[in-house]
């Protein structure tokens, strides 16, 4: 394989393409509430078929060095079947509501994601996410240049935001509201 078709210029300088999205969102919910919530473990009360393996954490949730891994980013996002996310926590700061974290994607792309939380005042919690994929290689680049990226990505911003929002305002999980609604159409 040459250098080209790995991602590197003639003077063997990688290239990388890169996608940004950001999605905002308001919530009626206590803000400590909603920060707990920014957590593998926590995730599985209100995320869809969320599933992880937790390989690092002190406390046994997310903190700053926390490490997990999932199997749904890679395929959603980059559609890219067996590409499991390896997510590592570089900061989890429970006083300013920030939580940012590294993805590395197999060697297709790694991606910044930062979550920021204010407290409006009113028993309503501002949420703002930020999410930065990035090509490692010819492979990847190909990836993030395709131009369908940006709409998954921002869709997988606004489940995020729906799920998140629905939970912390009614208590109940999407997937249990939508069989609760289903058996009553029946």
């Amino acid at each position: 394989m040459s250098y080209s078709e790995r991602g590197y210029d003639e003077e063997n300088t990688l290239w990388s393409e890169s996608e940004t999205v950001e999605h905002e969102i308001t919530i009626t919910g206590d803000i400590i509430e909603c920060f707990a919530l920014a957590c593998p473990v926590a995730e599985l009360l209100w995320i869809d078929d969320w599933k992880f393996d937790l390989v690092y954490s002190e406390s046994g949730k997310n903190e700053t060095g926390c490490v997990f891994l999932e199997p749904s980013t890679g395929l959603s996002m980059l559609r890219s079947p067996g590409a499991n996310a390896y997510w590592y926590t570089t900061r989890y700061e429970v006083e300013q509501h920030r939580f940012d974290a590294i993805w590395l994607t197999r060697d297709l792309a790694i991606a910044r994601w930062e979550v920021s939380m204010t407290d409006l005042g009113d028993g309503r919690t501002r949420v703002k996410w930020s999410l930065v994929y990035t090509g490692l290689g010819a492979e990847g680049n190909s990836i993030i240049g395709e131009p369908g990226l940006g709409v998954r990505m921002k869709k997988g911003l606004s489940f995020i935001a729906t799920s998140l929002k629905h939970y912390v305002e009614t208590g109940e999980s999407p997937q249990r509201f939508r069989e609760r609604n289903r058996k009553r159409a029946r």
